[in-house]
């Protein structure tokens, strides 16, 4: 291996459309562990060519290997400019314009959650107008997705946290509740779901398929209705009289009104025994039986629901495993936290 001592001219042939993004990578390359260097690499100097496309940077170093830095130009990552530079004359005219929008501001989150907090050093190294990142950047924080402070600049704002601990919370309560479901789904032979609220609905994040021969339509990632869902209904179990009125109208069920009022006997009778049904109201000759999970403060976090076909759901069976759903969804809870006796109200996702 060829060690050069210091200082070292670095010549790298580029196109000279990426030739902004040299320091960058160069300063990638100072961070990285990988490469041994004393000194903060600085441009010294840069020689633009119309003719052979090269840019001359002389890096400040005590020793570095040609081996070193080819390896490192040919593996690094790319940076966010270079990425979209890249991307720009296939995906971007492949995207609408609102979906170009959108990457744009993942770029500037992405670019503010490395570091950069002022508005040149964004739009610079996004590659975009000083106008375009502000409006971006003004869009996140209005969200609550960046802050922005005077003299300053901008930070991650309190929406990524509430995002990411929901995020966490969801996949711990995958991994909790996975060997319970397992046991319930052996025990009952039949197919065992874990839903959350999230966005208005019902969000499947666990579906365990039981042993008989069924096939039941639902898949983990999906939304169904809280109306007409077994999970829904448990999700639901802490809420008002008006609120489920709301739900019931905005997800457009049944108009008939005595369908309604069935419904709303039906969901005060399940609030009263901890457990709901879902009598073929969300799939065709498919029932379950479901119950709400709490975590510390009672508030439901999420629910499960047994399911099968109505040939193995008579009105018998269906209220013999609810005491096995309601057992299993209270081991869950106990697992989250929860003692058993405080009841608080439904957590939104």
């Amino acid at each position: 291996m060829v060690v050069y001592p210091m200082p070292v001219c670095l010549v790298v042939v580029i196109g000279t459309t990426a030739a902004q993004n040299i320091r960058a990578d160069l300063l990638d390359l100072w961070k990285s562990h990988r490469i041994p260097l004393y000194a903060r690499p600085q441009t010294a100097s840069r020689r633009f060519s119309k003719n052979d496309g090269c840019t001359t940077i002389a890096v400040e170093k005590r020793q570095i290997s040609l081996y070193e830095i080819e390896s490192y130009f040919m593996k690094r990552p790319q940076s966010i400019a270079a990425r979209r530079k890249n991307a720009a004359s296939s995906d971007d005219a492949a995207r609408p314009s609102g979906s170009q929008t959108l990457f744009r501001g993942l770029d500037v989150l992405e670019a503010v959650a490395g570091g950069i907090s002022g508005l040149p050093e964004l739009a610079t190294s996004l590659d975009l107008h000083k106008s375009t990142t502000y409006r971006l950047a003004a869009a996140l924080v209005e969200r609550d997705y960046l802050r922005f402070t005077p003299g300053f600049g901008y930070t991650l704002g309190p929406k990524l946290l509430e995002l990411g601990s929901a995020a966490h919370s969801n996949i711990d309560l995958v991994q909790i509740a996975k060997p319970i479901l397992s046991e319930l789904s052996a025990h009952t032979s039949d197919t065992v779901h874990l839903g959350v609220y999230d966005n208005e609905s019902v969000l499947y994040l666990d579906k365990i398929a039981g042993g008989r021969r069924i096939v039941i339509s639902s898949r983990v990632g999906e939304r169904q209705p809280l109306h007409s869902t077994g999970l829904g209904k448990a999700l639901m179990l802490d809420m008002e009289e008006a609120e489920w009125r709301t739900i019931y109208k905005s997800e457009k069920g049944p108009k008939d009104p005595k369908f309604l009022a069935q419904w709303l006997r039906r969901m005060a009778e399940y609030a009263g025994k901890g457990h709901a049904f879902d009598l073929e109201e969300n799939e065709d000759r498919i029932r379950c039986v479901s119950a709400p999970i709490r975590d510390a403060a009672g508030s439901i976090v999420g629910a499960i629901s047994v399911s099968s076909a109505t040939q193995y759901m008579e009105e018998a069976r269906m209220a013999s495993l609810s005491a096995d759903v309601k057992q299993a969804a209270g081991r869950i809870s106990q697992a989250l936290g929860w003692s058993g006796t405080q009841v608080g109200t439904r957590k939104k996702g």
